[in-house]
């Protein structure tokens, strides 16, 4: 009997893949590695608000798989996902739950950078609410970041989903 494998397609753009493992390299190296306050913690942060600007236009006009229009959770889609965690409703591209995941890392990733920028503005200086808020957004990062790779090592042991080579090479194989 001849195997034939299924034909890969595109599912993550560059700008997708670049984002996705430059925002996890910056976030940690800065998390893990670099002391709060020093120059390269700042510029980390600088490099993570940017790179989440970038994607959030990119989420409005970039390839069919990073618009958030076509990948936005609604409360229907992720019960459905809930009560059967191997479906992937949406073909290729974000599940319900990863939609949400990712949107949720977005929003902490701008409110992790901005507050810390914002340390520096005259206006904040001094302000103990704008420090925890920093810390506290970052942690609450860190432990979604362990949540997302748990998950993402869950859905290819147990839903047969390579996603760690659709977010290396940009395609997974057609299911």
């Amino acid at each position: 009997m001849i195997k034939h494998d299924k034909p890969s397609v595109e599912v993550w753009d560059h700008v997708v893949r670049l984002f996705h493992w430059s925002v996890a390299v910056l976030f940690l190296a800065s998390y893990w590695l670099t002391e709060g306050g020093s120059s390269i913690h700042e510029y980390c942060g600088y490099a993570v608000m940017l790179l989440v600007i970038a994607r959030i236009f990119w989420g409005f006009i970039g390839s069919p798989n990073a618009l958030f229009k076509n990948f936005w959770p609604t409360a229907a889609a992720i019960k459905a996902q809930l009560k059967d965690f191997s479906s992937h409703p949406h073909g290729h591209g974000h599940s319900p739950l990863g939609a949400l995941m990712v949107l949720t890392l977005l929003a902490l990733l701008l409110i992790t950078s901005l507050s810390g920028w914002m340390r520096n503005w005259d206006l904040f200086w001094g302000e103990d609410w704008i420090q925890r808020l920093h810390e506290i957004s970052a942690h609450i990062l860190q432990f979604l970041v362990i949540l997302h790779i748990t998950s993402v090592i869950l859905i290819q042991k147990y839903a047969r989903i390579n996603l760690i080579r659709g977010m290396i090479t940009g395609k997974q194989k057609s299911r």
